[in-house]
């Protein structure tokens, strides 16, 4: 008989991993030793739910139990004690099923485990069950005890929501949050379990719109991307569950997350291509729509274009127009962008876009944060035709060359050109000398 289905179920992980001993056992028909080790399994794994009930979720019951566990000093079984005080103070973690599986397996643990001293007795003095009666034991244990999801009382989410919420500060770094996740929760419970808690999270995320699901948006779907960089495949199709089956209440504020989402990990596209919120979140970031949006469109730039570079140079090519109006994209996006243009081995449109920023500039207040987040950063890799546009482009626009810091932030360009390319050129050399004699007027 195999239990590789059951004991996958098995919550925690050091709990499946010792059923594995009782397994063997019974595989090489150890019976006795898998039954003493499963009478073992069974007690540890119910003290582990009373410290994760403490320590995870603050449970009063849990804490009282160990606490009179730990200072008792009864003088009975350890196993016999940690049952008294759950029946006590913890009834719902022992129902009727899980009580008789206990009895059975004390019972035949005692035959096993203790001699038979009664010297009229010409058999084995140590009990040998049959294999029937152990493959039926570690059935009952599994089913009955080690997969009791309801051991754990309070709900798993909610104490993740609001862990997660009152922590937001200190987990802002990508690598703290997966961090802690993985240490406090994943590595806690099973893959159905973990499954099971990102449905319910992503659910709560995509269709609630209460006050305190609103004021934690940022943080909850930071916690989404989290789940999916620790284990995509885990969760992929979890997300095509869910909008396909809340495809009607999804918030609509929260689609443009969504396509942050699928910007992130594009490998979900296909599986949720079909969607109505696919075509609302492209009629809300097409170049067309009144409010339109620059740094949403390129993130959507999958409802467009095979890939963002192509995106871009159909921009660049068709729309220029959209860089004059005074669109703010935030720096961590630019990078975001870059990256993505890198590991499609294809930088130039992106090198273009960001030249097209700058010189088309509407207030000088543009100008100056364009140059800080799309010039300084990405100099180095325009090539000789692009730094020339710049110039150019620079020259012709007079909230770049007017404003108050264009002489300093255009000597840098002539400074990089001359350490890069060095200064026999004529042609260059004039234009560079027309932009700078125009920054200079600024002062």
């Amino acid at each position: 008989m195999s239990f590789e289905y059951q004991t996958n179920k098995i919550p925690n992980n050091q709990i499946k991993k010792y059923m594995k001993e009782v397994i063997s056992s019974y595989d090489n028909k150890n019976y006795r030793s898998a039954i003493i080790m499963l009478h073992t399994i069974v007690y540890t794994d119910l003290y582990a739910k009373l410290m994760d009930l403490r320590d995870i979720y603050k449970d009063e019951k849990a804490t009282k139990i160990l606490s009179e566990f730990s200072k008792s000093t009864i003088d009975i079984s350890k196993e016999h004690l940690l049952k008294d005080l759950i029946q006590k103070h913890y009834p719902k973690m022992l129902n009727n099923k899980c009580l008789a599986t206990l009895e059975n397996l004390r019972n035949q643990r005692n035959l096993c485990a203790h001699p038979d001293y009664d010297d009229s007795i010409t058999g084995e003095l140590l009990a040998s069950p049959s294999k029937e009666t152990v493959a039926s034991l570690i059935t009952d244990s599994i089913n009955n005890i080690l997969i009791y999801k309801e051991t754990l009382g309070k709900n798993i989410l909610i104490d993740l929501l609001n862990t997660i919420s009152n922590k937001k500060e200190l987990l802002s770094n990508e690598e703290q949050l997966k961090s802690f996740l993985q240490r406090v929760y994943l590595s806690r419970f099973s893959s159905d379990i973990s499954k099971n808690i990102f449905s319910q999270m992503l659910r709560i995320f995509l269709c609630t719109n209460d006050a305190e699901t609103n004021q934690n948006l940022d943080i909850i779907f930071s916690t989404i991307e989290a789940f999916l960089n620790l284990d995509i495949q885990n969760y992929s199709n979890i997300i095509s569950d869910v909008m396909s089956k809340q495809e009607k209440n999804i918030i609509n504020d929260r689609i443009q997350y969504i396509g942050n989402l699928l910007f992130e990990f594009p490998i979900l596209y296909n599986n949720i291509s079909n969607n109505s919120s696919l075509q609302k979140l492209k009629e809300n970031t097409d170049i067309s729509c009144e409010n339109f949006n620059l740094e949403n469109n390129l993130k959507n730039y999958f409802l467009f274009a095979n890939s963002l570079s192509d995106h871009l140079a159909t921009l660049l090519s068709e729309n220029k127009e959209i860089f004059a109006e005074s669109y703010s994209i935030e720096e961590n996006s630019i990078i975001k962008f870059y990256n993505k243009c890198i590991s499609e081995g294809n930088v130039h449109p992106f090198s273009n876009f960001c030249i097209s920023m700058y010189i088309h500039s509407p207030h000088f207040s543009d100008a100056d944060y364009r140059f800080d987040n799309f010039i300084i950063p990405y100099l180095n890799i325009f090539s000789k035709s692009q730094i020339i546009n710049l110039i150019t482009g620079a020259a012709n626009n007079a909230q770049c060359y007017m404003r108050f810091r264009a002489s300093k932030d255009h000597q840098m360009i002539e400074r990089h050109w001359n350490e890069k390319y060095g200064i026999n050129c004529d042609e260059i050399n004039i234009k560079i000398k027309n932009l700078l004699e125009k920054s200079s007027k600024s002062y």
